[in-house]
This record gives C-alpha cells, structure tokens and sequence, in this order.
C-alpha cells in the first residue's frame, strides 16, 4: 500500500480456466496481503473481483547479525547485538553462546535474557573467544548468527627473534622467523619485514605486511648486500625491531670471455693463446678459464680442453704440422659456467717432405742409359711435392743434378 492506495502486481497467470485456485509462496509472516482476480477470454480482459484480504501468521524472528564488540580488558569482553525483524510476535529473549576459547565447536549458554548487551569477565588474557547469538519471541527461537571471534587484551608481544636465512639466489632471498615468546597461539600477529640496501644509507624500508611466517623478497641485486629486520604487531600494538640479518644476493654466471687470439709465431708443433676475461663477470671473480681444442673444420664435434686455469694465456704444444684447429673458451665462478666464446681458426706451420728412399733400377741397365723409379716420400704434416731433383756422380766426382721434375 502506497499513499493509501493498494499497489497490484501480477502474482499469477493461467492459460487454462479449469484450475480455480493457486498457492501463494514466499510471503512475510505477519503481513497484510489483498488480492483480487480477472479471468481473460481471446486476448480480452475480463474486470477485476473485490479485493480479497488475509493476514499471515507470525513467526519466529529473522536470524540476527553477529554480536558487536563495544569494550575490552584482559580479563572481560562487552557484546552488544541490534534486534532482528521480529515478524509479528515481539522478541521476549536473546541467547548468547560461546565456545568458552577451546576452539572444538561446542557452544554453551553464557547470557539468556531480554537484554541486547552483556559482559562476560573473568577470561584469559590475550585470548580468543568465539560467540553466536539468537532470538526468541512467542513463536519460537531464530537460527543463530554467524559466528564472530573476539581477543581479550594482551600486553605487548616480545621482541621477535632475527629473521633467518633460508636460501639466496640472483635476485631473490628467502627468509622465515618464528612467533615471538610468550605470545599465544590464539594471539593474532602481523609482522612487517624492513629491508636496508646500500645505496639507502642507514634506512630501513618496508618490504612485507602479513601474518605468515616466511617471505621471499624479489627484486633485487645480484651479488650485493641487503639487512633485514623484523617487527612484530598485534592488537595490543607494535614492537621494536628485531637484531639485524645481513645476507647477500648469489653471483650470476658470467658472460663468455673474448674470443682466442693467436700470437706469433706459430710453430709446426705449437702456438701461443691469449685472451682477455668477459665483460660481464657475473659479480664475482672469474675462477677458472677452460681452453678447448677440436681438430678439423667448423663442423668438428669433439672438443678437448687444452687448458684449465686462472690465467689469460696458454701455449698448446704436441701438436701436428700443418693441421688446422679450432679453438673456443670459457670461464667458471662461483655464479656458474658461462657460454663458449666463438671459435676461431689455427693452421699449425707444415715441415718439408721425409727423406727420399734409394732410387730403384726398372729393368736392365743399358750401356748409356738407365731408368731409374723412386717412391714419395713421407709427407705427413708436410706441404705437397713439388718437384724432385736426382743428382749422379762417377768414381770420386762431385755429384751433378742430372733430373729436375715432379
């Protein structure tokens, strides 16, 4: 009813006409309802009847909102809770439980009366208590509310312990810390973990606000010094900060040193390599070149190290003339193993051709001429032949270059 005038509603259509009543659902109790009904024909509305009128009945109340906490000491909690809808039988009572802080579930009656307040005393401090209320009227008692939790006062929480380091890495480390002593399980905490960097002097920023017991600050640089302090908070208020932690980012693993460079000279058997350390040595000091050695062209699979050491410089020896090399390096700290350098190309000098064997005699000796045959000699390592020169001598003359030719 609106202004004195009853606002209608559709409530319920039919298309048949053989059903002549309906239920109504979903109505408040202790409400005043009208009704009133119109049958329609092939689209055309018939008038509406007189109003019809009922009243429903009442009911037990409307569930209530939880009980608010108006005052605390160590020792006493005030609850208050604001009445519900009554729906039409007016409220006689309220029951207040709790589970008297033993956490299991089973509420007991602490207040039944028309009150809509109580104080209960007595209690523990720094405790949490958990309370549920109802209503009761003439019809019956109301489901209870939600459940609410309450803390009596504590004192201060202890100052906690230093945090503790659990595992550092690039730019991230992991921290943890306990409860602070003397603080109860039941206590809420909040702890704010402070960070110190080195470029912020002697200031200590925020890092972490929340209730776990453990972090991971990300975010930060490699190979480089932080402090850590921790404070812990709860109801009663804050405390001091904590011992300090200093602890350091892990180095990253360094970038490839340059590439080999070849010093003169070369020998058939050896040369001499430099090389200069990476740019980027990860933030910490490099501990070990590694020089490796692959014989043949670009597509060589197999590498051998041919020096492993601190220094910048190696001479790579027993090796085989005129053969060509690639040579790679890479270095090692405590960040981890970098990437090889890009190879380069080494062709150890050749050595002249073996010794000739005896020239042998082909056929029969003829009385001005003879023909003469000889083999190649060892070329391993050796340039190709290019020509072979055959010297003759008579009796005790010196000897004369009788052929030149390959």
């Amino acid at each position: 009813m609106k202004g004195g005038h009853i606002l209608f509603r559709p409530f319920y259509l039919k298309n048949s006409g053989e059903e002549l009543e309906c239920m109504l659902k979903d109505l408040r109790p202790a409400t005043d309802y009208h009704v009133r009904v119109n049958a329609v024909c092939n689209s055309f509305k018939g008038s509406c009847s007189e109003n019809g009128t009922f009243t429903t009945h009442s009911s037990s109340p409307d569930c209530p909102s939880p009980p608010k906490l108006t005052h605390r000491t160590k020792n006493s909690l005030t609850l208050q809770w604001k009445p519900p809808v009554d729906n039409g039988s007016k409220i006689t009572s309220y029951l207040l439980e709790w589970d008297e802080g033993k956490k299991n579930n089973v509420f007991r009656e602490c207040y039944f009366g028309s009150q809509r307040h109580y104080k209960l005393t007595r209690l523990c401090p720094a405790m949490s208590y958990t309370f549920r209320v109802a209503a009761r009227n003439d019809i019956g008692t109301s489901s209870f509310s939600p459940e609410v939790i309450y803390c009596t006062s504590g004192s201060l929480p202890h100052l906690p312990g230093v945090p503790r380091l659990v595992r550092a890495g690039v730019s991230w480390i992991m921290l943890e810390w306990s409860r602070p002593d003397g603080c109860s399980a039941e206590e809420p905490l909040t702890y704010t973990l402070e960070i110190q960097e080195d470029s912020n002097g002697a200031e200590f920023l925020p890092k972490y606000t929340g209730d776990s017991l453990s972090c991971t600050v990300e975010g930060l640089k490699r190979s480089s010094q932080y402090k850590f302090r921790l404070i812990a908070s709860s109801i009663e208020g804050r405390t001091g900060p904590s011992e300090v932690l200093v602890c350091t980012t892990s180095p990253d693993k360094p970038g490839p040193p340059s590439s080999p460079s070849v010093q003169e000279p070369i020998t058939p058997y050896s040369f001499t390599i430099t090389w200069d350390p990476p740019q980027d040595n990860g933030g910490s000091e490099i501990l070990t070149y590694l020089l490796e050695i692959s014989e043949g062209d670009a597509d060589a699979s197999q590498w051998d190290v041919a020096y492993s050491g601190p220094a910048t410089q190696c001479v790579c020896d027993r090796l085989k003339p005129g053969t060509l090399y690639r040579l790679r390096l890479c270095c090692i700290s405590t960040g981890g193993h970098s990437q090889c350098s890009e190879s380069v190309p080494v062709r150890t000098l050749s050595v002249p051709p073996g010794p000739c064997q005896p020239p042998r005699i082909v056929g029969k000796a003829k009385h001005k001429e003879v023909q003469l045959q000889w083999d190649c000699p060892s070329s391993e390592g050796s340039c190709g032949v290019l020509q072979y020169s055959l010297e003759m001598s008579e009796g005790e003359l010196d000897s004369a270059v009788v052929y030149c030719g390959f």
